[in-house]
This record gives C-alpha cells, structure tokens and sequence, in this order.
C-alpha cells in the first residue's frame, strides 16, 4: 500500500489483526523486525529492536489489551526463550535487550500471549516464567531436517 506506515519508518515491523472462527475471536500477530536496527553480534550490551520499535511495541501491546483481542502472536526471526544457544542468531547473544522483551511480554495480563520463532533448523516448543506469567514459544523452521533425540530429553534401555 502507498499509505502504509512501513514506508516511513526504519524496518518493517507491524502489528495486523485478524478475524478467526467465523469472526467471533481476533488475533493480533506482532511481527518484529529483528534485522534493520539490530546492533553487530559482538556488542557487549547491544540492542535487537531500536528505540522506535520498542516504543511502538509497547504502545501496540497495551492497544490490543485494551482492543480485547482474544490472543496477542508475537513474531521474531529468531529465538527468544533459549539461553544456551550463543553460537546461533538469537535473543541471549543480547541479555539487556531480551530482557526489557521478556519483562515487556510478561505485562501483557489479561490477554493469552505466545511468540513464535526460526532460523534454528528445528522445530521446539519453549516454556519460562517471567514476573509470574507463563510464557511460551513456539519455534518452527524448516522441516527436512531430523534429530535422534528431542533436546533436554534422555532416553534409557530397559
């Protein structure tokens, strides 16, 4: 669209809404831009959204609260919940920035919230508490690929 506000901002990261089940329930999806304003992998408190969009962000979650959408997808590129994975693209290569994302997330009340994410090469479904709110994560990139053994699970002969 020639009027849309992604031709005026750095990146392209927007909120949409739509209607589900026959229009009763809406869905807010929240695709961030994890690219444009992203700081180089090895800075030491580097950021991931930029001042924009995490202004933006905050205002778009606390409008699909009060909206009463019926659920609120948050998307990334890449992984937000896994600590352990700094060898790969993902949120804990910046503690700072996944931090003010997770506290960001976990205001959400009211209202069920899941983040979707990629980029790792398998599937994963990720859990974590942040200030008393479940969060959770579903990740799903391509899928050719296959492991033996799901990670975090041990297998035992009897």
């Amino acid at each position: 669209e020639k009027t849309s506000p992604l031709r005026e901002r750095d990146g392209v990261y927007h909120n949409r809404t739509l209607h589900v089940a026959g229009g009763s329930r809406r869905v807010s999806f929240v695709m961030l831009d994890t690219r444009y304003n992203k700081d180089p992998w090895n800075s030491v408190d580097g950021d991931i959204l930029g001042g924009p969009q995490w202004k933006w962000l905050d205002a778009t979650l606390q409008g699909n609260q009060h909206d009463g959408v019926d659920l609120i997808v948050v998307a990334s590129s890449f992984q937000i919940l896994p600590e352990h994975r700094q060898v790969m693209e993902s949120w804990s290569r910046f503690p700072e920035a996944r931090e003010r994302l997770l506290q960001l997330l976990s205001s959400v009340t009211g209202t069920p919230l899941v983040m979707l994410s990629g980029d790792v090469h398998f599937g994963e479904m990720n859990q974590a508490v942040c200030q008393g709110m479940n969060l959770v994560e579903v990740t799903s990139s391509g899928l050719s690929h296959s492991w033996n053994q799901p990670s975090g699970v041990t297998s035992s002969s009897s």
